[in-house]
Formats: C-alpha cells, structure tokens, sequence
C-alpha cells in the first residue's frame, strides 16, 4: 500500500502509521511546503530507515491549489499499489484540495489525532486503512522520534533492555532519605561538587549523618571515612550520587508502568546533537504512544525550584521542533510564582516528599496517553 502525506508541519503523526504493520505500507510519498525542505530530509530518512520506498517532491509555489492538486493527481496516477491520502500534517490549503482530489478517486483519506494517536477517518472510500478510532502501534523508538525532527542520539546511559536492579533498588534509598532527611542530601550534594582524582571529597561532614552514612556502606558505591571525608568508589558511583539517582528513581518508576500504560521506549541519560553541532541533555525521555516525555531532575535543595529552571526545560522540550511534553522533578518546593508560571508553560512538577509517589504523578502525567490506548 502506498501512503501519500501532504506536508505543511512535521509531527510523528506523518510516519507513526508506517511503523504500524496493520496497515501494510511498503511505500511513501511527501508532497511537502517548501519552506520547510530541510526538515523533509529527516523525515525522509526515519521513513527509509523504517524500510519504505520514499519520494519527496515540494509544492511550488507555496499555498497554490493548482500545484497541490496536480502533484497529488500525478501521485495517484503514478502508483502501482492501492493508495491512501495522510492529512494529518497538512496545511489548510492543502487538506481542502488533498480531500477534494482523493474523493474524486475514491481514495481513502485519514489523519492521526494527535493527543490520543488514534485514526481519524476521513473519507468512506472502498479499502480505507483499519477502522475509525484504531490506536496507531506504538513501534516507534527514541532514535526514530529524535530523527524526526533532525537529531541524532550520541549516548544514553541507561534504557529498558539495560536495567539494572541493585541502583534502581539504591535510587529508591536514597528517595527515600531525601524525603525523610533533605539536609543528607544536601550535605551530599555539597561534598560530591569538590572531589580530588581519587574520588573522595575534599570537604567533609560537619554534623553527623548515620543514615547517609549506613546507606553509603550498604550500596558499596561509597564510604564515609573517619574525618568526616567521603570516598566515591569511581566515577560513575559519583556521577550517580551526585544526583544520578533521581534519574535512575524516576526512570524505574517510569519502568513499572510498562505493559499498565503503553510506553514504547524509555531511557535515562539521554544526550542528543541537533544539526550535527548542538548537544542537549534529558534527563528522562519517555515515549509513550507516539508522543515524546521529558523530565528534568534536580537535587538541590533551594527555596523554589529557580524559574531560569523552568525557562531552560522549555527550550529543551522544544529544541529543534521536538513537540515534548517536560515535567520538573525537584527536592524543592515550588513557590506560587513557580507554580503557576510551570502551568504557563504547561511543566509538570513533582516535587519534595511527592517524589515519594512518582509512579502516581507518572501515571497521571502519562493519563492521555493510556486514555487513548
């Protein structure tokens, strides 16, 4: 089956269907806006990534009916296959002549709702993909979706198929000791910043802390020395005491709702390169049905969780194109101010002992997306 997209804006909406074995898509055509022809290119190679026969022709001149009706005219007439019209990333120029021309041809025409990523059936043309309503597969991965928008993955630290038991058992710990006692963390914190080649800190403990320090014995990632010092057992115990272990807590928590809620692809540490020059750095990325999460975890301990904070994971949610949604998972506690600034901003936030419920606040985060599946 041949799949033909009109193009005005880029959304996982244009290739998630191609990744949906149940509508048998072998080929993709792109009759795209030429403003956005640099984009394309990445769209073109998620779809030939994905194993489709791909072409990509721009409509020019831009916004003209005749031009978008005789490209798609020449599309329909030159398949081989049976073709089906997406217009989920049209235009409104484009979707009105796209409807026009496939309903003269009796082609089945869609488009992809975008929250609850189910079909949208446009037309009632004889051999229309699948029913009205169906939810896309979620068979998209990380590299597809950051592909999409012309980013590339360079490292992930950790994903689903790389858990590991004993840290997210650690990372629940140390949740645990910084909703019951945030001055450990804190004093943690403070050590963990000013570290000499051997790993062990050059500031010591200036209170005692027995349950930071029995936590620290029993994980074996670090020791409390008898001057108050810490040693870290290498470099990647520090990273993950040095914060590390709220990402590793949110992405456990994030793990135990596969399967209840449909996450397709879940990873912590995530560092991406946009245009080939740009890195950025999620803390969390979840994709959950077709639709990118991002979290931004804190461990410092502040009054309010900085609104610079909440201005930078806007950006990043939003670098290069990406349609994220972001939350801010934070020891500390918002400020009114904050608060409704995130909302503004449409961030999530969970923090101070609510970090505690996690999977809760993911769970209803996330509710869309299971809604929909």
């Amino acid at each position: 089956m041949h799949l033909i997209c009109l193009v005005g804006h880029v959304s996982t909406d244009l290739v998630s269907p191609l990744f949906d074995r149940g509508f048998g898509f072998t080929r993709v055509t792109l009759l795209h806006d030429p403003a956005i022809g640099d984009a394309m290119r990445a769209v073109a190679e998620v779809c030939r990534k994905a194993g489709l026969a791909t072409t990509v022709l721009p409509l020019r001149p831009r916004y003209d009916p005749a031009t978008i009706r005789e490209r798609l005219e020449a599309a329909l007439a030159g398949s081989r296959q049976p073709c089906v019209v997406n217009l989920s990333g049209a235009t409104p120029v484009q979707a009105a002549i796209g409807f026009e021309v496939a309903s003269r041809h009796a082609v089945p025409v869609f488009a992809v709702e975008p929250e609850a990523d189910t079909l949208v059936r446009l037309s009632d043309a004889a051999g229309a993909p699948l029913a009205n309503g169906y939810n896309i597969a979620d068979r998209m991965r990380l590299e597809d979706y950051f592909r999409l928008y012309g980013a590339e993955i360079v490292t992930i630290e950790c994903r689903l198929s790389q858990r590991d038991p004993n840290l997210e058992g650690w990372a629940a710990g140390f949740a645990e000791l910084a909703a019951r006692r945030p001055r450990a963390i804190l004093a943690l914190n403070a050590l963990a910043a000013d570290v000499d080649a051997g790993w062990i800190s050059r500031g010591a403990l200036h209170h005692p802390q027995p349950e930071l320090a029995e936590l620290l014995h029993e994980s074996r990632l670090a020791r409390l020395l008898p001057d108050g010092r810490i040693a870290f057992a290498d470099r990647p115990s520090h990273r993950f005491l040095h914060g590390g272990w709220l990402e590793r807590w949110i992405f456990s928590q994030a793990g135990a709702l596969v399967g209840e809620l449909p996450i397709q692809d879940l990873a912590c540490g995530v560092r991406i390169r946009v245009d080939g020059k740009v890195d950025n750095e999620f803390d969390v990325a979840i994709l959950c049905n077709n639709q990118l999460y991002l979290v931004e975890c804190k461990t410092i301990l502040a009054e309010g969780v900085d609104r610079a904070t909440l201005f930078k994971l806007d950006s990043v949610a939003h670098v290069g194109g990406l349609a994220a949604q972001a939350m801010l998972a934070s020891l500390s506690l918002p400020t009114d101010h904050e608060e409704r600034r995130a909302e503004v901003q449409e961030i999530a936030l969970l923090s101070g002992r609510a970090l505690l419920g996690a999977a809760g606040r993911l769970r209803q985060w996330l509710g869309g997306a299971a809604v929909a599946a």
